[in-house]
């Protein structure tokens, strides 16, 4: 310890917390693949049956995904890529993409708190629908906006967001604390 230390005119620096999937922040860097993708954007869902998921836009200047982080029973990573794909609305319970079937796992509302690269919190209501296909490829729609049940789904309105993606094991990335959080 330097004598600076000692008598308090030099700060230890500040610790930066060890992160895990589930408390990344924005600003933080996800390698995976060899390739080292920052967190631009941090969604926390809270679903209407009380359950808790966050999905983070990684990005680098040659792709882009969404890792979504889930713990229903035990850890959970999806990596999704946005696909162009719009079914009808409401979609049904078991769904075509590129040739592959895939049936819906889940369904419902969550309030979502949104956290972006500028700093600002924006909350949201979707609502979502996931499927799976027989390979494990995990097929995700979202509709951002207020979209309780109506008699008339086609009165609805909402932005529809869709995205393709598979499941890794946690050890597939690494986590760099690029801020303090």
């Amino acid at each position: 310890m330097s004598w600076r230390k000692w008598f308090g005119l030099e700060k230890e620096p500040e610790r930066v917390e060890e992160r895990t999937p589930q408390t990344l922040q924005v600003g933080d860097v996800v390698s995976y693949s060899d390739e080292d993708y920052i967190v631009e954007q941090r969604i926390e869902y809270h679903g209407d049956g009380g359950d808790i998921w966050w999905d983070f836009l990684l990005v680098n200047p040659r792709d882009k995904y969404w890792l979504g982080v889930v713990e229903d029973e035990g850890l959970q990573l999806t990596l999704y890529h946005d696909i162009p794909f719009y079914p009808d609305m409401p979609p049904p319970t078991s769904l075509n993409y590129e040739g592959e079937s895939f049936k819906r796992i889940e369904y419902g509302f969550a309030n979502a708190m949104i956290q972006k690269k500028s700093k600002l919190t924006h909350t949201g209501r979707v609502e979502y629908w996931d499927y799976e296909s027989e390979s494990g490829k995990q097929l995700s729609l979202e509709r951002w906006g207020i979209n309780e049940v109506k008699a008339d789904q086609s009165r609805m309105t909402g932005t529809i967001h869709t995205s393709l993606g598979e499941i890794i094991k946690p050890y597939q990335i690494r986590i760099y604390p690029g801020s303090k959080g």
